[in-house]
């Protein structure tokens, strides 16, 4: 799993802070995000963040949630997705799933498991030494078909906790190493596609 290794917070002149994060993920690679936030309440001022039972819009505007563990249980979800890749790429003797960093007996991933915390071309450029005669395009649109229909186990009802979230005028977004149309899938198969801005 991503471990953050820095923050870094520049106050700005408007009231505002940019907020600078590096991740370190598996396989020694480094992501790195920025994030503006701004207080709604004025300088000097403390915003209560309860009023009559909803939360204030001034001091939290929205949420950005990761998609795989923790909207969707990441093993089981994945675990699912990786072995019908395995058995489609025709992975008999287990060396693949070792390039993922799998076992298929514990349905489990290894720390270091590019899997985890990798985009789908990043896997995909993993596996194309180990497939002669299959081409990128093609692997990547096998992965992208079998990532959409992979089947996602929701980690709580999300339904009920994003649509509490949404009730308290909070706005919500979505973080995610999968592309796009998957995670879009994967969010209107759980019936919370639309709770999300």
């Amino acid at each position: 799993m991503p471990n953050v290794d820095a923050v870094k917070v520049v106050p700005e002149a408007d009231a505002s802070a940019l907020v600078d994060f590096t991740l370190k993920l598996p396989m020694g690679k480094i992501k790195k995000y920025r994030l503006r936030m701004r207080a709604k309440s004025g300088p000097g001022q403390v915003a209560d963040p309860m009023e009559t039972g909803r939360m204030k819009t001034g001091m939290i505007e929205a949420l950005i949630f990761d998609k795989d563990g923790t909207l969707f249980d990441f093993r089981l979800s994945w675990g699912a997705w990786t072995r019908s890749l395995l058995a489609e790429l025709g992975d008999a003797d287990g060396r693949l799933a070792q390039v993922l960093g799998y076992d298929a007996a514990l349905n489990d991933f290894a720390a270091d498991s590019p899997v985890i915390a990798m985009t789908t071309p990043e896997i995909a450029d993993i596996l194309l030494p180990h497939l002669p005669g299959l081409g990128l395009d093609e692997l990547l649109e096998r992965m992208n078909q079998l990532s959409a229909d992979a089947p996602m186990v929701p980690a709580v009802d999300l339904p009920a906790v994003l649509g509490a979230l949404r009730a308290r005028g909070l706005k919500l977004g979505l973080a995610t190493n999968d592309t796009e149309a998957p995670a879009r899938r994967h969010l209107a198969g759980a019936g919370v596609l639309e709770l999300f801005d």
